[in-house]
């Protein structure tokens, strides 16, 4: 009958991007690489051409294919250190740590010169250099410090002193990542691999072995619905110096993706 369809194979299903170093493509693994929750996750190439014409009306008798730009967009829900450092254009994998909590055993009392130097429980695994919060009671009293020289297994002695503010005893001081905004750096180069589980179950895998991340950093607190980053992802052809490059030239006419499916 007149629009019958041919199979089930209907896009519809949830995919993971997985992020990391371009000669790490074939090696990424979810535990390790997915950057979290994604919805709407698309891949699109356009291509364009250069027409021949002739005659008085101008018939189409060739073209030629100029360019065909791959890209790519995503909604990523989970925000934290590394998917922020993606959002801005910069290598994520690497933005972990092992989370450090200890407590002021020492009450501090407020003062307009404050004090730098605290009475800890404990500074194992701190080290001269990390940045840490200062947390007092459940409110907003959240102080941003970097450790210096005179910390010791009790005292952590800070960068700068925290003034007119009551540290009593029990105060969480944190471990924390910093994630800068609009560094000037240059931006690496990253690597994808989406896998999308579609309407008949089955997976479809793509690569992506060179990319950016330009647009997606948006840190909006609301409570009308779950925020998201929308990031974009700008495709590009490889180089010889691109570690992939040979691979997809030699078996994929140098595409910019593959896209890997048993339908």
């Amino acid at each position: 009958m007149a629009g019958e369809a041919k199979s089930i194979d209907f896009l519809v299903g949830t995919a993971t991007i997985m992020l990391g170093a371009q000669a790490d493509l074939r090696d990424f693994r979810p535990e390790s690489h997915s950057i979290g929750l994604v919805k709407n996750v698309k891949l699109m190439a356009e291509a364009s051409y250069i027409e021949l014409t002739q005659g008085l009306r101008n018939s189409v008798v060739h073209s030629i294919k100029t360019g065909e730009p791959v890209r790519a967009s995503s909604e990523v829900y989970e925000f934290n250190a590394s998917n922020w450092a993606y959002a801005l254009g910069f290598n994520g994998y690497n933005v972990n740590q092992t989370e450090l909590e200890t407590t002021v055993t020492a009450a501090v009392a407020s003062s307009p010169s404050g004090t730098a130097t605290f009475t800890v429980a404990d500074t194992a695994g701190y080290v001269i250099g990390d940045y840490v919060m200062v947390q007092v009671g459940y409110d907003d009293t959240v102080i941003p410090r970097k450790l210096v020289t005179g910390t010791t297994g009790s005292t952590m002695v800070f960068d700068a002193p925290i003034k007119n503010v009551d540290i009593p005893v029990g105060a969480k001081i944190r471990r924390c990542l910093v994630v800068p905004v609009g560094r000037k750096s240059e931006q690496p180069f990253l690597a994808a691999k989406i896998v999308g589980t579609v309407a008949d179950g089955r997976e479809i895998a793509i690569e992506i072995p060179k990319l950016r991340i330009t647009k997606g950093f948006d840190l909006t607190f609301q409570t009308s619905d779950y925020a998201n980053m929308g990031f974009e992802y700008t495709v590009y052809d490889q180089v010889p110096s691109d570690p992939q490059y040979l691979r997809f030239k030699n078996e994929f006419d140098g595409a910019s993706a593959a896209v890997y499916t048993t339908h």
